[in-house]
């Protein structure tokens, strides 16, 4: 496997205190503060939360 460099753009540094926005299946708009938020993968990109 080669090494990638990532991009500066598609970096999220860990970070507390977060507003999560989401929708519903009827399509009500929701938003959430999440305890815990950063990157976990570059390829696919992908963050991860963590909910408390």
């Amino acid at each position: 496997m080669e090494k990638k460099q990532a991009a500066f753009r598609s970096c999220l540094q860990p970070a507390s205190k977060v507003l999560v926005s989401c929708r519903g299946k009827g399509g009500e708009d929701n938003a959430l503060v999440v305890a815990y938020c950063c990157n976990c993968s570059f390829d696919p990109p992908m963050v991860m939360v963590g909910i408390v």
